[in-house]
């Protein structure tokens, strides 16, 4: 993802607002693993250099102020 695919996406869901900042430790696991959900594309390397396919998703990369990561949904990164 560019910096310019960053200034057209506009975030659905603020990680930083309640009450999802309360809950995001169990939005972001697998319930069948236990371990976090994982990136499964390379489309925010650009933006995080840690999240390749198969990193998980870490709480301080999608949220807070020193956030690296604006998750889009799939319809807008097509």
């Amino acid at each position: 993802m560019t910096d310019t695919d960053k200034i057209q996406c506009t975030p659905l869901i603020d990680f930083n607002a309640y009450p999802v900042k309360n809950v995001l430790d169990a939005l972001l696991q697998d319930k069948s693993t236990k371990n976090n959900i994982i990136y499964a594309t390379d489309a925010y390397l650009d933006a995080e250099p840690a999240a390749i396919e198969t990193a998980p998703i870490l709480i301080k990369q999608i949220s807070g102020d020193t956030s690296t990561v604006n998750i889009v949904p799939r319809m807008q990164k097509a």
